[in-house]
């Protein structure tokens, strides 16, 4: 019933490291900001049920999905449309399409 897509927004962005080396003499500390390896735009569509299948339609990425497209980041756009390439809000059917919960289509709706 329903396929979506995530992009992770600005790309990379900085996640602070310490790292501690030791030597001769005292410790030292330092902190530097490394890239998270954020992929670049959207992952691929995702249909991974069926509305025949429990009560609904129920499209959301997996925590294994979600670290291969951005480990660490934030997903802060969705893009969801019926299997026939429908936006979700022209496809006639009550769905809900947002980037906490995926697409949702319940079949009591």
């Amino acid at each position: 019933m329903g396929k979506l897509s995530a992009d992770q927004g600005q790309g990379s962005s900085p996640v602070p490291v310490v790292q501690t080396t030791q030597s001769p003499g005292p410790a030292t500390t330092s902190a530097s900001a490394v890239l998270s390896q954020c992929t670049d735009g959207w992952s691929d569509w995702i249909n991974q049920d069926s509305p025949s299948s429990g009560d609904g339609d129920k499209e959301q990425m997996t925590s294994s999905q979600l670290s291969q497209l951005c480990p660490g980041g934030t997903i802060t756009n969705i893009d969801c449309q019926t299997v026939d390439g429908i936006e979700y809000y022209s496809s006639g059917e009550i769905l809900t399409c947002t980037v906490q919960d995926g697409l949702v289509c319940n079949n009591a709706d």
